[in-house]
């Protein structure tokens, strides 16, 4: 009974207030008067008013099934318990009466299917209690707050298509019913606040279709988003720390095609099992998060195509799984994996950048397939190739030009015929060193700390220990760190030790490295000259 007199009440009190102004005897309101313009259909035994102007008309419980209301101009129009299933009002405009007595009014009318694509509600128009199943209000703006809608919507949540308020303006009336609307492209901006994580509780946005809507800046840490659609979404700048639900399984994967995660911290966050066509993560801290099984490379399949794989250049890697992951061209310049649990094995990473990654300890073995990937200047200390597979199916020879390659591991048999490993770095170990292994120090620049939330030295000093030297395979045919073109060697006699020699020694590098030990080609430093006489690693790193 209370919800069949809402727009009733509204009225009312609206009345009231003006007799109240009128008693108080100040300034008398003025109140519009308006004339009743109410055409006929323009088509006979239908209805159709599609660009008519229409003004005080009373079409209350009428059935206007399929009714044509497009570019049509209402002011005071009353549709109260109508029924207006697949009514068309796309492009209408809903005119300001000059008077809260009279709005325009679909209380309680069914506007199941309903199209108010394009809308202009440039006037007071109420939407209480309304069916809205299947209704599409996509590209219109709500957030004035004329069109009002109330806290709750009735709508069939299982229907589809979905009630759309794609690409529109949002208010924030209706908050927690998003996540069951089609919210893609809209504009969520005025409701922040209400979408923001506060003191630990953390919005949930389950089951939403969020294509292309920006989150960027927000603070959703600890946010729930399971089978949320989030191609195109932007969360640049944003806070996604152990958020929930973005990850999917084998048989179906989560929708993040082209997502934007530049600069934002998404720590200890499962993607795995996740499309990543093309996404964007930029200087972003992904610490103990994973991507194990995603899909990141380009998609030139779909509409519109996606052209480039993800970028994840100066991104924060620290304990990220990539295993199995579809890493087809995919950027990691000046990124940093590196951890105990940092691992590409079994990935597909044809094509590939990684130059001047920091790339400590990674594992890139269990039969990951290395076509074509770019190494150079990267960081590779006690990386582990085992049981990679090089050049599979005819593919380009990788390459690890100036290559920090202390400690790696190549099988013996590894297809490195052709591959560049100009002015790369090795140890094969040195009479002077008892010990398996060695360690060297390096002083990194700032591409390696320009990510969210660094707050260690902009050039931190940092420590790589590798408990095994330098395995090479020794047969292939290759451009020797020497320069020569020709079989290198294990590195086991003289003429291939040679062969195995940089011209640029560790301390010259673009990365200036320190060993703690005798190496094959570089003596001990003194530990008081280690990272140019600054031999405090830092402990953030």
């Amino acid at each position: 009974m209370q919800a069949g007199f809402v727009s009733a009440l509204a009225l009312l009190a609206a009345a009231l207030v003006l007799v109240a102004a009128g008693r108080a005897g100040g300034a008398q309101p003025v109140v519009q008067t308006l004339m009743p313009s109410c055409p006929g259909s323009r088509l006979q035994g239908s209805y159709d008013f599609h660009d008519l102007t229409l003004v005080k008309c009373n079409f209350s419980g009428l059935n206007l099934t399929a009714a044509n209301f497009r570019g049509a101009t209402l002011t005071a129009v009353v549709f109260v318990r109508a029924k207006l299933v697949g009514a068309d009002f796309s492009g209408a405009t809903f005119v300001d009466s000059g008077n809260p007595v009279f709005p325009n009014d679909f209380t309680l009318a069914n506007l199941s299917q309903a199209k108010f694509k394009g809308a202009r509600f440039n006037g007071l128009t109420y939407l209480s209690h309304a069916t809205l199943t299947s209704a599409d209000f996509s590209d219109t703006d709500v957030s004035s707050g004329n069109a009002v809608f109330g806290e709750v919507l009735d709508f069939d949540a299982g229907a589809s298509p979905r009630l759309s308020f794609a690409g529109t303006k949002m208010n924030c009336e209706f908050v927690a019913q998003w996540n069951l609307l089609d919210m893609s492209n809209a504009n969520i901006g005025a409701c922040t606040d209400q979408l923001q994580t506060v003191r630990g509780k953390a919005h949930d946005f389950s089951g939403g279709v969020y294509s292309n809507v920006v989150f960027d800046n927000l603070d959703l840490s600890g946010s729930k988003w399971n089978g949320a659609v989030l191609d195109y979404a932007s969360f640049q700048g944003a806070t996604l720390d152990n958020a929930t639900g973005l990850n999917g399984t084998a048989n179906a994967l989560t929708q993040l095609s082209a997502a934007k995660f530049n600069n934002a911290s998404v720590q200890n966050v499962d993607l795995s099992y996740a499309r990543l066509y093309g996404a964007q993560f930029t200087k972003a801290n992904l610490s103990n998060s994973s991507f194990a099984g995603s899909v990141l490379q380009a998609n030139t399949s779909v509409t519109p195509p996606i052209e480039t794989a993800a970028v994840f250049d100066g991104a924060h890697l620290r304990n990220v799984s990539f295993a199995s992951a579809k890493l087809q061209s995919v950027s990691f310049r000046f990124a940093s994996l590196y951890g105990p649990h940092a691992t590409a094995a079994g990935a597909t990473l044809t094509g590939a950048d990684f130059s001047n990654a920091y790339l400590y300890g990674v594992d890139f073995g269990g039969k990951s397939t290395i076509n074509g990937t770019n190494f150079g200047s990267a960081i590779l200390v006690a990386a582990n190739f085992a049981s990679a597979k090089f050049q599979v199916d005819g593919g380009a020879a990788p390459d690890f030009n100036k290559a920090l390659l202390q400690g790696a591991t190549f099988d013996t048999d590894a297809d490195l015929v052709n591959s560049v490993l100009l002015n790369a770095f090795v140890d094969f170990g040195k009479a002077s060193n008892p010990f398996a292994g060695n360690a060297v120090y390096l002083l990194l620049t700032t591409d390696y700390t320009g990510f969210r939330g660094w707050t260690g030295s902009k050039r931190p000093c940092v420590e790589l220990s590798y408990p095994s030297f330098t395995v090479v395979p020794p047969n292939a045919s290759m451009t020797c760190p020497s320069g020569n073109l020709k079989i290198c060697g294990a590195g086991d006699t003289p003429a291939s030790l040679a062969n195995w020699k940089s011209a640029i020694a560790m301390v010259n590098n673009s990365v200036p490295g320190w060993y703690e030990l005798d190496a094959t080609y570089d003596d001990a430093t003194a530990k008081s000259a280690i990272c140019n006489n600054n031999a405090t690693v830092d402990p953030k790193w």
